[in-house]
């Protein structure tokens, strides 16, 4: 995604350029199967033995970043927003079941995240989400964002909502053996090997794989599904 390599990149000549960077390390005391990011926090995800947090941020205290647990989600947001501030959380984790990303937050992975099971990804209200995955199952529910995805997952059940031009589902790097996607006003884009069932509203659906696996393709109110 264009902004969010953008902000690494300006993030980290900021931090070369400023004194007043600051760093924070903190352990995760309880456990979660979730994690929610809000609030304009920048989050990288590394899949790792460890559970802790690093935080980093300049134009604003580390203080001013929010982190807990209760009920089994993680909890990354911020208590104040200083106009100009930049801060990125780097979450240090062995897995997690589902990720809500909403109020302006971003997410990215710094290796391939790997997961037996099923992951659930939410995102809204303007996020931006970059992964490499390697899953069994995907769940994905996103409303006016951009996601770009690539890897591995042998199971994508998509539904993304928005207008054309802000909500962007770019997974046509993250293979699939079966996809079932409904898309309203949003680009979508998907990678299949084995079946597609694919519903459009006044949008597009491109995808790579083989028509003789499209075994559902609706179209309404001006959408279109065309093969890549």
């Amino acid at each position: 995604m264009v902004r969010i390599i953008l902000f690494i990149v300006a993030f980290s000549i900021s931090l070369m350029a400023s004194a007043q960077v600051n760093k924070e390390t903190r352990v995760l005391e309880g456990t979660y199967s979730r994690i929610e990011a809000l609030k304009g926090v920048n989050v990288s995800l590394h899949q790792c033995d460890t559970d802790e947090l690093e935080i980093v941020t300049e134009g604003c205290s580390t203080t001013d970043v929010d982190t807990y647990i209760k009920k089994g989600t993680l909890f990354i947001k911020m208590k104040k927003i200083t106009k100009g501030s930049a801060v990125q959380v780097f979450v240090k984790l062995k897995d997690v079941e589902s990720l809500y990303i909403h109020g302006g937050a971003s997410l990215s992975t710094e290796c391939v995240f790997q997961r037996k099971g099923a992951l659930q990804l939410d995102v809204a209200a303007t996020c931006e989400v970059e992964m490499e995955l390697d899953v069994d199952e995907l769940t994905v529910s996103a409303n006016s964002c951009q996601i770009s995805l690539s890897g591995d997952a042998r199971k994508q059940t998509v539904e993304v909502k928005g207008t054309v031009g802000e909500m962007k589902y770019d997974a046509i790097s993250l293979k699939s053996e079966d996809v079932e996607i409904y898309s309203s006003e949003a680009e979508s884009d998907v990678y299949f090997t084995n079946s597609l069932k694919a519903e459009c509203v006044s949008g597009t659906i491109t995808y790579k794989g083989e028509e003789s696996g499209v075994h559902e393709k609706i179209v309404r109110s001006g959408g279109k599904i065309e093969k890549l």
